[in-house]
């Protein structure tokens, strides 16, 4: 038997940190996504590398769930037709809104006052 080799293609490598990028945007971890498609941990954590390719189940699975596919493929997206990049503070804030959505108006008010008091201390600690 052909040993794999250990050389993973650029285009392999940037089409995995993009697959990352989504995953993570969509607040699932590597088990909770590669359930989804029947495929342990490890077989995601190859393709997020660049080992091997997302499938065509799982670029369907990001088409919709909204995921850009050119932009997935590419790099590029439909949109702007450039280069796009999620910012860390674009995936926090994707999966804080994920999140949010799953609480109810008097926890969400909750959580509301508690960022106010946070902003209002850091503001007090500058000056």
């Amino acid at each position: 038997m052909k040993k794999a080799s250990s050389t993973k293609p650029e285009e392999l490598i940037e089409i995995g940190s993009r697959v990352k990028v989504a995953r993570v945007s969509l607040g699932l971890t590597q088990t909770e996504f590669g359930k989804a498609f029947d495929l342990r941990q490890t077989s995601i954590a190859q393709i997020e590398n660049g080992y091997n390719a997302p499938n065509m189940q799982i670029l369907k699975w990001f088409c919709n769930e909204g995921i850009d596919l050119n932009w997935l493929i590419s790099g590029e997206s439909m949109e702007t037709n450039s280069a796009f990049d999620l910012t860390d503070w674009q995936i926090k804030e994707k999966v804080l809104i994920k999140l949010l959505k799953n609480l109810d108006e008097e926890e969400l008010n909750a959580i509301e006052q508690m960022v106010r008091v946070l902003i209002r201390h850091k503001k007090d600690k500058e000056t």
